[in-house]
């Protein structure tokens, strides 16, 4: 027997159909439809529910009469036909980075877009041709092979092509990473460094590294986080990788609420928390920065503030692994594989020492 529904502040009932329903998650109407829940990109506002509807009307309404294959051609033959289609498709989600990223994989890989998307081989050639001869490390072309296998399996699930051309044959091996977390003297000489900067936007750049050192975010999180997405209790990471959302606390942080109250001030006049759209230019900035301070060790970038920041909770504020991980957006087996550094001898007798004060305190 099915479950009776049952009226919910959190959940909205369509008055034509039983099928499928709203739910409120992440500030978002959510359509749940046989348990399989599909994201409106519609905020939980009382004025969007009427849009909502329409939403879950569509989506009920596909369920309900899928369209054959072959009735979805929509006259899409070659590569750049469906590029545009899907340009459209991510400005609509408000994915136009992902668009971006897609439109960057094509110029290195795929600079021809003319080729049918029927000829499967000839795109596979000319990838792999262009695998031997552009100038890019193995881990940036895993990446944009990634890309184009995405855009490819849009096409194949929307019927424009029988078969995704970029399989996993394709992608070269991928080499580890590991990037040493920033002790604190080296984040305050990337401080002062950025701050005796001639540049007009140093003041951000400060506030920029105080963000991530706090919050933990990536770099191209924190570039898309929206004033809507933050309140006084949390910040909203509506883009994350693998487009999951998570929230971060803010009362555990005052320093992070001192960053966001500076940032306010700021750039009060931006819709987003950063006026930066891409951060290219911003990880040059940070490696020629740890080069001029002589910072030593792998990879320096603005990932290892991120990697402060976890062993600070693990360490400093002795939180339990299971949510610092949930904090920072990945998971625990990702936290001990890459994120925890060894420690000195003086960090593990500072570290006892603040754990046998805590069960002190307990007793």
């Amino acid at each position: 027997m099915a479950r009776p529904r049952t009226p919910s502040k959190n959940r909205i009932y369509h008055p034509l159909y039983s099928v499928a329903y709203l739910e409120r998650r992440y500030d978002r109407y959510y359509v749940v439809l046989k348990g399989k829940r599909t994201n409106t990109e519609i905020d939980w506002k009382p004025e969007n529910k009427p849009l909502a509807l329409k939403a879950l009307e569509r989506i009920v309404l596909e369920y309900l009469n899928p369209t054959p294959k072959e009735e979805k051609q929509l006259k899409i033959h070659t590569i750049a036909d469906a590029l545009e289609l899907w340009a459209k498709i991510q400005k609509q989600r408000n994915k136009e980075d992902t668009y971006r990223k897609i439109r960057n994989a094509f110029n290195n890989l795929m600079p021809e877009t003319g080729l049918l998307l029927s000829d499967t081989e000839a795109i596979r050639t000319t990838v792999l041709e262009r695998l031997q001869i552009v100038p890019l490390v193995n881990n940036t072309k895993h990446k944009q092979l990634s890309w184009l296998r995405q855009f490819f399996s849009f096409c194949v699930d929307e019927g424009y092509c029988l078969r995704n051309p970029i399989t996993k044959a394709l992608f070269p091996k991928q080499t580890a990473i590991e990037r040493d977390a920033f002790s604190d003297e080296e984040i305050e000489m990337l401080i002062r460094y950025f701050e005796a900067e001639k540049n007009g936007d140093r003041r951000q750049l400060v506030l920029l590294v105080r963000f991530l050192q706090w919050s933990g975010v990536r770099i191209n999180e924190a570039l898309t986080i929206h004033w809507a997405d933050i309140n006084e209790k949390r910040i909203l990471i509506r883009e994350g990788k693998g487009d999951r959302q998570r929230e971060i606390p803010l009362s555990p942080f005052p320093e992070l609420q001192k960053t966001i109250a500076a940032l306010r001030v700021l750039n009060a006049d931006s819709k987003k928390l950063f006026t930066w759209t891409t951060y290219a230019k911003l990880q040059y900035r940070m490696r020629v920065a740890a080069a001029e301070l002589k910072i030593e060790g792998k990879g320096r970038n603005f990932h290892c503030l991120r990697k402060w920041f976890e062993n600070h909770l693990l360490n400093q504020m002795r939180m339990p692994a299971h949510i610092a991980a949930q904090i920072l957006g990945h998971t625990v087996a990702i936290q001990q594989k890459h994120y925890l550094k060894n420690l000195s001898a003086n960090e593990l007798e500072q570290t006892i020492a603040n754990y046998t004060q805590n069960i002190e305190k307990r007793e």
